[in-house]
């Protein structure tokens, strides 16, 4: 048997970890704010679904979370483009914890709570992008292909990035 040097994002025990993190955001935003912040294609889809049930309120709580959850991750690429060590993935978590160790004690607001929450979602979907079980790709939250995409070719004024480039990179592969 061939021994394998894995790198410990890339274990089973953290895929379960980020898998039910990842569910229980999910579960605890729905329950207390009937919204999503792991799962943007279905908060996009009850967005949708409920639009005209009269719940503004929700609604707009759904469009404030796909909003920081998009900001999480453009803010999760800026880090990952100027990571420092080798330690970068669990700096990409903290946001993370602080937010789950101070909310019981933040006044409940869910205006406040939940962008909160989905940017901190949003930075940890991104440090854990290409992840992988063994060798096997893995994704922690489920948004769509388009969604994610959309949210990664987003180019700024600074960056010589581009999706062209990379797609033209991974044509010539």
């Amino acid at each position: 048997m061939e021994s394998r040097n894995l790198l410990p994002q890339n274990t089973r025990l953290m895929a379960n970890l980020l898998s039910f993190s990842g569910g229980a955001l999910d579960v605890f935003c729905h329950m207390y704010y009937h919204s999503l912040v792991a799962t943007q294609t279905g908060n996009i889809l009850l967005l949708i679904a409920d639009w005209r049930s009269g719940s503004m309120y929700h609604n707009m709580l759904r469009c404030f979370s796909i909003l920081f959850f998009t900001l999480g991750f453009l803010f999760g690429m800026w880090f990952k483009d100027h990571r420092k060590n080798a330690y970068w993935r669990v700096y990409g978590l903290l946001p993370l914890c602080v937010m789950t160790a101070i909310l019981p004690f933040l006044t409940p607001n869910a205006l406040l709570e939940l962008p909160i929450i989905a940017f901190s979602a949003g930075v940890m979907m991104k440090t854990f992008t290409g992840s992988q079980i063994e060798n096997h790709p893995f994704v922690i939250f489920m948004t769509s292909g388009n969604y994610r995409r959309m949210a990664e070719c987003q180019t700024w004024s600074q960056s010589s990035y581009s999706c062209a480039a990379k797609r033209d990179k991974r044509k010539a592969c």
